[in-house]
Formats: C-alpha cells, sequence, structure tokens
C-alpha cells in the first residue's frame, strides 16, 4: 500500500504539472497581442456567446467572441481587441485572464502531490536511516489496532502495538508500526510472533521504526 500511496501523490504531480504546461500554453497563445489592435465594441447578442458589433476603419463589423460572462448585457460598451490579420477574431483581455483558472487549479494538485510525496520520501529515507543506524531492541507484541484517522478507498489501515521495558530507565514504551492495509493478527497468532525488532534513535525515543518486514513481505493483498 505505501507503493500505492507513493504512485497516488505521483500521479497528482505529474497531473498538476500536466495542466499547468497546457493552461500556461494556451494563455500565452491566446494573449499574444503583437498582432491584436484593442477598440470598443457594442454586445449585440448574448445567445450561445456574446456577439459585438464594432467598427474598423470606418467599416462595421460583427462577430461573435468567445467567451461569455454574466454581467453582459445586450447595449453594453465593452474593450476588446480585434487581429490585424483577421478583423474577424475578436476577443476581450479580461476573459483572456480567466484562461490562468486552469494553471491555477493544476498547481493547486502539483503543490498536493508534491508535499504527498515528498512527505512519503522523507519518512522512507528517515526510517531507513533508523534502520542502518538506530538502536536495535525488542519490544513485546501487544495488539493490533485499527486506525480510523486515516481512510483510503474506503479502508482503514491497522497498526501493531509493542511495549519496550527500558532497563536503563525503567520505563514502559509504547511504538506504532506504519500503517498495514490488512489485518496481521492471524499471521502473528499462526506464526506465534511474541516480539518485534525495533530501530529507536537513543538520543530521542521518539524516532523510532517498527519493524514489520516479516508481516508484509510474503502478503500480496488483493482486495
Amino acid at each position: 500500500m505505501n507503493r500505492f500511496i507513493k504512485i497516488l501523490w505521483s500521479v497528482f504531480t505529474v497531473a498538476g504539472l500536466v495542466v499547468v504546461v497546457i493552461g500556461l500554453i494556451l494563455f500565452f497563445n491566446i494573449c499574444n497581442y503583437k498582432n491584436k489592435v484593442d477598440t470598443i465594441g457594442i454586445i449585440t447578442d448574448t445567445d450561445g456567446g456574446t456577439t459585438v458589433a464594432y467598427n474598423v476603419d470606418g467599416k462595421e463589423y460583427e462577430s461573435k467572441m468567445s467567451g461569455y460572462s454574466t454581467n453582459f448585457k445586450v447595449g453594453d460598451e465593452i474593450e476588446i481587441y480585434y487581429d490585424k490579420n483577421d478583423v474577424s477574431k475578436i476577443g476581450s483581455k479580461s476573459l483572456d485572464l480567466l484562461l490562468l483558472i486552469m494553471p491555477g487549479i493544476g498547481s493547486i494538485f502539483l503543490l498536493i502531490g508534491v508535499i504527498g510525496l515528498s512527505v512519503v520520501l522523507h519518512k522512507e529515507r528517515k526510517q531507513k536511516r533508523l534502520k542502518e543506524n538506530g538502536k536495535l531492541i525488542y519490544a513485546d507484541y501487544l495488539e493490533t489496532i485499527l486506525n480510523r484517522a486515516i481512510n483510503v478507498n474506503g479502508r482503514h489501515p491497522y497498526n501493531v502495538i509493542v511495549q519496550w521495558d527500558n532497563p536503563e530507565d525503567g520505563k514502559h514504551y509504547l511504538f506504532r508500526s506504519n500503517n498495514i492495509y490488512f489485518n496481521p493478527e492471524k499471521i502473528i497468532e499462526d506464526r506465534n510472533i511474541k516480539t518485534f525488532p525495533v530501530y529507536i534513535n537513543p538520543n530521542n525515543k521518539k524516532q523510532y521504526v517498527v519493524d514489520i518486514d516479516d508481516l508484509t513481505k510474503k502478503v500480496v493483498d488483493l482486495t
């Protein structure tokens, strides 16, 4: 499931990036005003779009503009532009700005994906360092609980809870495993697992990782 979470955040990141790029390309293509001339037009129709009448070099034109606002009313004056090479092509700079909504939405997805992926990868690196450099202890298995704080596709993950009695200070320490997206209780019972390895930072016992690889490496969850 950790792989699924990484794929999920990666999809958010890639999808957001694609939407941002496409949105910006559309914006800059449409908003290239080099060959466009500003003028004033009169709205003549708002049915199925916005039809505008305008004057170019003393000649009257009437064209439909791509874009519409609820503020538009027949008879209103509106600032528009027309293309020098084809005066029948018109637009409105104020409406063009709405094109930024697309890359704006894409940026939100991109940000969510990058943050989510960064958190997952940072946690993986941190736990890898603990397994390589941390102090190895063995903690007694207490119970398996359902983590109702997290819901992925309508499913709550499980956590293995273990306890370590520290002989140095006489205190009892409880550790929680990473999320497991299947109930490991039967495996623990069948294998008669009494203890789990835990890697801790001796200087900060809040930094730890419960090693549950023996529970997960031989399980393929197809549900």
